[in-house]
């Protein structure tokens, strides 16, 4: 179950700007930084003040770890796959993994891992089209909250 703390308001933050950041992502194949920016800022914010009440910083450190690790290894794929995958994408993706790290290690994995599921089904689905690159923004959304509704129960 999502932790009923200070935080709860960054998570429902998360789920209204991230429908917003798909729908924007799908017209214009832009994923703005200012939208995944706020939500990075939010969401540290409330994983502080969490941390400070609680007095436990480590569900704080491992959504920086996490974060951090993330935008890496998709800044890696992006420069290893030019073209296939934006900024955007890796800045969102880091900040999908800091919103799941006070979660934990697994949330954080089911979350990454069902958003490239679900980028490989809709690419998969979609690929009559012939279009050279799909948006990932709905799909690393949607992961986030498999991993979210994987991790509230």
């Amino acid at each position: 179950m999502l932790p009923n703390s200070p935080a709860l308001p960054a998570y429902w933050l998360f789920a209204v700007v991230g429908v917003g950041l798909a729908i924007i992502d799908v017209r214009c194949q832009r994923l703005p930084y200012v939208l995944s920016g706020t939500l990075l800022i939010m969401n540290v914010s409330a994983f502080s003040v969490t941390a400070a009440s609680a007095g436990d910083v480590s569900p704080l450190l491992r959504a920086v770890v996490a974060g951090v690790a993330t935008a890496t290894a998709m800044l890696m794929i992006a420069l290893l796959l030019p073209g296939q995958l934006g900024l955007g994408d890796v800045v969102l993706a880091g900040v999908i993994a800091t919103s799941l790290g006070p979660l934990g290690w697994q949330a954080v994995l089911h979350g990454v891992v069902s958003g490239f599921v679900a980028q490989a089904v809709v690419t998969l689905a979609l690929r009559s089209r012939r279009r050279d690159a799909y948006p990932m923004g709905p799909a690393l959304i949607a992961g986030w909250l498999t991993a979210i509704l994987l991790h509230s129960m």
